[in-house]
């Protein structure tokens, strides 16, 4: 057969792939049967296999922690919301490529799956015998399906090297978010740079400014310090030479002028400031003593005139002070370096967010208006501006006024005596201020008082009639429509230009619109005033249209600074300044943005931060730190007071309720006049309440307390103060006082023992005082009953036993009757919340007083005197020694102590009806102000167990009807039922049931021009609400007569009572 060339060209093409594919095919058969598989096919499977195996690590692995994303507004301040949006945003794109990569590792690892699965197929595994035929098979299907697994490697190179690129591009990223990071750190650092450098150009005048005042200032402290050394060494040898002067005329004097006049040497003065004035008085007449013999009488009449003018100013001045006058002053923490200063700089021009404070002082008029929420900073930028020279500097270019200004002060506290948070003691700081400074229009501000001098016959400085009418006037306190009238003819002298600055409008006890008019009627053209207050709206409707700042607007960059400043000075902090130049100072952002000017808030949020770095917390610790404490200061306190470990929470919460409770009980005896009572608790005081308990009383003896036990208690680092950090959560706290070394041991005791528990804030107590907070106070982890009263009962009666020495006399007012007072109050309160009888602290504080108590050698007691000590020392005003035959179970019915008495009477079996002077049944107090103070308005409590007295009393047979001070103890239940609001009215109707069961006359009486019948009270007062009980109480009573008669018997007891 013969083939066309291309034919045979075609033919032999075919030939030859046949034997090309059969030599292949056999070789792979071969291979096959050799090794089990082809050697490609082994490759592929060893790639796949790594491919899969790397694929699922990645796959596995947790997500990258990525820095956040920066970019060029890092270093601006963020907002919440902005911070949790931009984290919410990167979260979300991290989120994004993670589910890429997932899904291209989840593909990755699918593809190598069924390629392995293919290779599979195409090897013979081992352990199975390969046969030629096998081989062949294997072989010849591996031809048949080469393109199938051609695509699927081809599919797995091309995942995998998509693979490879996500990984370059992820780690691209990381590492330009790590140059930008570095980039952000020194672009902040190189901002804080420049920050620093604009604030010393910014404030190169201002340095420069105070540099020169403070060079003024202390050219003026030499100036003034050599005027005072000489003028001190001219009194001084007027003084001598004086002293010789009265020591040659007393040789000339017979003996009884001897015996009553005073040298120099033994002036004794009732108080430090009486030192200056009497020098003051005696040297401006001193001379030399042979200038002394050639005076004339006349000329020694008017020596002796001035002399006694300038005691008696003195006795007034004396007369306005009290002892709490300047206590909020000195309470108030000083400002912090380097804050407050803007206050004299004025706003910048582009702020309007307040008035010009500096303008003001200089050239302003009326009133100045601080406002701000509460623990902004308004006592301590008050405080600041009154002792600042700057102040008076501006307030001597005052346009028009002639004269040196005069800068006054008051601070309203409404948590210290009464004087503090009252008009009363406003105007009595204000008068007592501005006459030191101008004395001689003391005799036109107080004619009245001035005219009893100008009547007194001798002017003898040295005469006892002087002496007398000086301590008179010393003792004299001026009423509050005196006091006011007194301030208006002030205001009309000549004092030249005043500056009154008044803290504290929100803390005034009263209606603000009181202080608001009294300030209004005060301001003229030579008078402006500084004011201070919470941004109530009383004040806000009549300040409105003054000059003011709202101070929480303005604190920004002061709180900053304190926050700055008080975080460096700290070790630890100070090192992660370093480490963290970017987080700590965001933090410290964050605590400003979160503060919203609330000084106090800062101050607490630092505190809590320092304590964390002494506990080594890392940025993380404090940013959380941070974050959980409350904004809000209530939250805030009650999140501190949480805060205080279990073991010691009971405790803590107790020692609230003693604090509470005893300025409760200071501020009901300071409603009297006759008692000098503690300012506030003493560190010596609760060191005695929380230590103290029943049987070690009994056991102290009446003992000067040692200077080692009081530094123990009370001083610093003692028992107290570590009690309050932890127990209290710093809410409480006692102030370091200032100790001279000069001090000798003794006086520095007194003066710490004396030293004043106080609140942190303000705040703190308002926040005690609400609803929410008195129930976390009860909350008690075991349940046990506690009256704060009964440790307070306690440590009265110490006081009375180891520190009654350290409790001085003021004003003439002897310390004793106010303790004894306190204590019998406490122990009124002990019997009301637990009802028992202390009797062994009771009998206690009686032995206590009557060793303390001695009798003035003049007394002249009664013949039937009880020779008692309450007989002696209390209610002097209102009777003479001797006269009532007080004793102490008089005092427990005076302050409605019924358990007490039962058991005393008990125990003593003594006939109460044979008491001589005034009844017992007298003694019970029915008016609504206790003149013991214990209550003000009668609680049911209360009324209840003045009802138990009464009953006890009658059932000891004494006499309801037994006449004293003109009427009869069941008249004046009666007068009270009628002339007074009476509440709880089921208790009183039992009060006069048992007075008629006892045999109280029930005849009419006529008191103060009205007339009082039984039946008539009882249908009156009682009758429409009380219906039951009247009826009950009228059915006791005897059928009405015809008005004929009862007006015959109304005579008739007139005129027995007659």
């Amino acid at each position: 057969m013969v083939f066309d060339p291309l034919t045979a060209l075609s033919l032999a093409s075919n030939i030859i792939q046949l034997v090309d594919f059969t030599s292949r095919f056999v070789a792979k058969c071969r291979h096959i049967y050799a090794d089990g598989a082809l050697p490609e096919h082994y490759e592929l499977h060893i790639v796949t296999e790594d491919v899969k195996r790397s694929s699922t690590k990645l796959k596995q692995r947790p997500p990258p922690r990525w820095p956040l994303k920066l970019d060029k507004d890092y270093l601006k301040v963020e907002t919440d919301q902005e911070r949790k949006d931009r984290e919410e945003d990167v979260a979300w794109q991290e989120r994004e490529e993670e589910w890429a990569f997932n899904g291209l590792s989840s593909t990755c690892i699918k593809i190598a799956d069924e390629l392995l699965a293919r290779l599979s197929k195409h090897s013979v595994p081992d352990g199975i015998p390969r046969t030629k035929w096998k081989s062949f098979r294997e072989a010849l299907e591996t031809v048949w399906k080469k393109k199938d697994l051609d695509e699927l490697a081809a599919r797995l190179a091309e995942i995998r090297n998509q693979m490879a690129f996500h990984i370059l591009a992820k780690f691209k990223t990381m590492f330009d978010l790590s140059v930008l990071q570095q980039s952000y750190r020194f672009d902040w650092l190189d901002c804080q740079t420049q920050r620093m450098i604009q604030n010393l150009e910014d404030n190169q005048g201002i340095f420069s400014d105070e540099l020169r005042v403070q060079n003024s200032s202390i050219a003026n402290l030499f100036q003034e310090a050599r005027n005072h050394f000489t003028e001190q060494q001219t009194k001084t040898r007027n003084a001598i030479l004086k002293a010789i002067d009265k020591a040659s005329q007393s040789r000339r004097h017979n003996a009884a002028s001897n015996r009553q006049g005073f040298g120099v040497a033994s002036w004794e003065y009732q108080s430090p400031q009486d030192d200056d004035q009497y020098s003051l008085a005696d040297s401006d007449f001193g001379q030399d003593a042979d200038d002394q013999h050639k005076k004339s009488d006349q000329e020694v009449r008017e020596e002796q005139r001035m002399r006694s003018e300038a005691q008696f100013k003195q006795a007034i001045l004396q007369s306005l002070r009290f002892p709490s006058m300047s206590s909020r002053f000195l309470e108030i923490a000083p400002a912090h370096a380097k804050t407050f200063d803007w206050v004299f700089r004025g706003p910048r021009s582009e702020e309007s967010l307040w008035s010009n404070f500096g303008e003001w002082l200089r050239n302003g008029s009326g009133i100045y208006w601080i406002n701000g929420k509460a623990g902004s900073g308004k006592s301590t930028l008050m405080r600041y501006i009154c002792q600042d020279p700057r102040t008076l500097d501006f307030l001597s270019s005052w346009g028009g006024q002639p004269g040196k200004p005069t800068i006054v002060g008051f601070f309203f506290c409404n948590i210290g005596t009464p004087e503090q948070s009252s008009q009363l003691g406003l105007l009595r700081s204000l008068l007592h201020e501005i006459l030191s400074r101008k004395p001689e229009c003391i005799p036109s501000v107080f004619p009245e008082r001035w005219e009893v001098f100008e009547e007194m016959e001798t002017l003898d400085p040295e005469s006892s009639e002087f002496r007398d009418l000086i301590t008179e006037e010393k003792e004299f306190r001026e009423t509050m429509p005196k006091l006011m009238l007194a301030f208006q003819k002030l205001h009309r002298q000549e004092i030249g230009p005043v500056c009154l600055f008044i803290d504290g409008l929100d803390e005034y006890n009263g209606d603000p619109d009181d202080t608001i008019n009294l300030f209004k009627t005060i301001v003229s053209p030579k008078v402006k005033i500084c004011l201070s207050s919470r941004p109530w709206l009383p004040f806000q409707d009549e300040f409105k249209g003054c000059q003011q700042m709202k101070l929480e607007d303005l604190t920004r960059p002061d709180i900053q600074a304190y926050v700055d400043d008080t975080l460096s000075q700290n070790s630890r902090m100070k090192a992660m300044y370093l480490s963290e130049p970017v987080q700590l100072p965001k933090l410290v952002q964050d605590i400003v943005n979160k503060a919203a000017g609330v000084f106090l808030w800062v101050n607490l949020v630092v505190a809590s931060l320092l304590r964390g770095a002494s506990n080594h917390d890392h940025i993380s610790d404090l940013q959380r730190r941070v974050l959980e404490i409350p904004s809000e200061l209530g939250s805030l306190f009650t999140y501190m007071i949480r805060l205080i470990e279990p073991v010691y929470l009971e405790q803590g919460l107790q020692i609230f309720r003693i604090m509470l409770r005893s300025q409760e009980v200071s501020a009901l005896l300071d409603e009297e006049e006759d008692y000098l009572q503690v300012e506030g608790l003493c560190a010596i005081d609760l060191s005695f309440a929380l230590e103290m308990d029943t049987t070690r009383i009994l056991q102290t003896p009446v003992t000067a307390l040692n200077d080692e036990d009081v530094f123990r208690r009370a001083g610093p680092g003692g028992d107290i103060e570590c009690r309050l950090k932890v127990r209290c959560a710093g809410l409480l706290e006692i102030p370091t006082p200032c100790l001279e070394d000069t001090l000798p041991g003794r006086r520095m005791s007194r003066r710490i023992g004396n030293t004043k528990v106080r609140w942190l804030h303000r705040t703190v107590k308002d926040f005690l005082e609400t609803e929410g907070a008195q129930e976390l106070l009860l909350k008690s982890p075991r349940k046990s009953d506690f009256s704060p009263s009964l440790p307070l009962l306690r440590a009265s009666i110490m006081r009375l036993k180891t520190w009654l020495a350290n409790t001085p006399a003021e004003d003439g007012i002897h310390p004793l009757p106010g303790l004894v007072a306190r204590a019998m109050i406490l122990a009124h309160q002990v019997e009301c919340e637990l009802d028992r009888a202390e009797v062994e602290l009771l009998d206690e504080l009686d032995a206590t007083v009557r060793y303390h108590w001695q009798p003035d050698a003049g007394d002249d007691l009664s013949p039937t005197s009880t020779g008692h000590w309450a007989d002696d020392i209390l209610y002097r005003h209102l009777r003479m020694p001797g006269e009532w035959n007080d004793n102490f179970l008089t005092l427990a019915i005076q302050y409605d102590l019924p358990l007490y008495l039962s058991q005393k009477i008990r125990k003593m079996k003594v006939d109460l009806s044979a008491k001589p002077g005034r009844p017992y049944l007298d003694y019970i107090v029915w008016s609504d102000q206790v003149s013991t103070g214990a209550s003000k308005s009668i609680s049911a409590k209360s009324l209840g167990m003045k009802r138990d007295v009464l009953a006890l009393l009658l059932h000891q047979k004494c006499d309801p009807n037994q006449l004293f001070d003109g009427k009869t103890p069941w008249q004046k239940v009666q007068y009270k039922v009628c002339n007074h609001i009476v509440e709880l009215g089921s208790v009183w109707i039992e009060v006069m049931r048992l007075f008629i069961r006892h045999g109280a006359d029930l005849r009419a009486f006529d008191a103060d021009g009205d007339s009082y019948e039984v039946r008539k009270i009882v249908e009156t007062v009682f009758s429409h609400r009380f219906r039951d009980e009247s009826e009950k109480l009228l059915a006791l009573l005897p059928p009405p007569m015809s008005r004929s008669r009862t007006q015959s018997n109304r005579t008739s007891a007139s005129k027995a009572m007659t």
